[in-house]
């Protein structure tokens, strides 16, 4: 049996680490799994996979992707909300608070949101609402 190629870098308790490798499973796609605690995050290896020491990390043979995780939910993000104003319903749900916060501070990690003019309009909506508080900005500067 040969070893799989793709690569997940994570942890068992990340909700992150485990949106994807609910993707891998529910699309049949082979992968091993890389336990990445913080002792391997804060390691020089861990650093070449990604600069920013975040999981998940995504290893396909030579090709590594980190931010591009989130990037590639954009896209269906935009489709999903160019009819609808939140994600889950016709009004504010958990769903949208608990994606409010990485989405809008997506920019911090170097994706660009500005061709996702439906998710830049969710997230007005989401800051308009009553008791919006704004989470703070990133002390890690934005890649160049």
């Amino acid at each position: 049996m040969s070893t799989p190629e793709i690569t997940l870098h994570g942890t068992e308790l990340s909700g992150h680490c485990h949106r994807v490798e609910l993707m891998l499973r529910m699309l049949g796609l082979p992968y091993r799994y890389a336990v990445a605690p913080a002792a391997i995050r804060s390691s020089p290896e861990f650093h070449k996979l990604n600069p920013l020491r975040q999981i998940p990390v995504l290893q396909d043979g030579d090709l590594t992707r980190a931010k591009q995780i989130a990037a590639a939910l954009l896209p269906f993000m935009s489709h999903h909300l160019s009819t609808r104003s939140f994600l889950a319903a016709d009004h504010v749900t958990i769903a949208d608070l608990a994606c409010y916060s990485y989405v809008a501070h997506a920019p911090e990690g170097g994706i660009a949101l500005g061709e996702y003019e439906s998710v830049l309009a969710w997230l007005r909506r989401v800051e308009a609402l009553p008791h919006f508080k704004p989470i703070a900005p990133s002390p890690i500067p934005a890649p160049t």
